[in-house]
């Protein structure tokens, strides 16, 4: 055995894949993803399609979902897949040569990376400046809610 077969056959991805399998799998992956997504956007699907597409999408876009997981669900939905995309670089002049996957460092990713929350909800604030600023506001928000229409009788305004 040479030296370079070596390399490449222990170097070896967290799937249990080698790299350039690796990267063949995460093209096609990214294929049926589109595919899917097209589809959901452009055709005009029933209910029921359209829950099937959707439940596919999840399961191809989970990162808890296995491997043969996810080629069993392209496989089921597209066939054979592999000639669909080739058919369709051969279409588009797209080639999957061109495609190249960079690894990412995880310490680096968590560093750049933040979660910010939301609020939903009006917060009581101990500041003064806030206090007075969110006092102008009430008097705004009173008068909507204080709107007392339930006394009248509902009509349609037709006219």
């Amino acid at each position: 055995m040479s030296n370079s077969y070596l390399s490449t056959s222990l170097h070896k991805t967290a799937s249990g894949l080698n790299q350039e399998a690796e990267d063949q799998f995460e093209l096609e992956l990214c294929w049926c993803i589109q595919q899917l997504q097209t589809g959901l956007t452009d055709m005009k699907l029933q209910d029921r399609q359209i829950y099937n597409l959707t439940k596919s999408l999840n399961v191809l876009k989970s990162n808890n979902a296995s491997l043969i997981k996810k080629r069993q669900v392209m496989r089921n939905t597209f066939g054979d897949y592999r000639s669909n995309m080739e058919k369709d670089e051969k279409k588009y002049g797209k080639t999957s040569s061109v495609v190249k996957f960079i690894t990412c460092d995880t310490k680096q990713l968590g560093k750049k990376s933040s979660f910010l929350r939301k609020a939903h909800f009006l917060t009581n604030t101990t500041n003064k400046n806030e206090k007075s600023q969110n006092d102008d506001k009430l008097p705004i928000i009173k008068s909507i809610k204080t709107k007392n229409t339930y006394n009248e009788p509902f009509k349609f305004n037709f006219s």
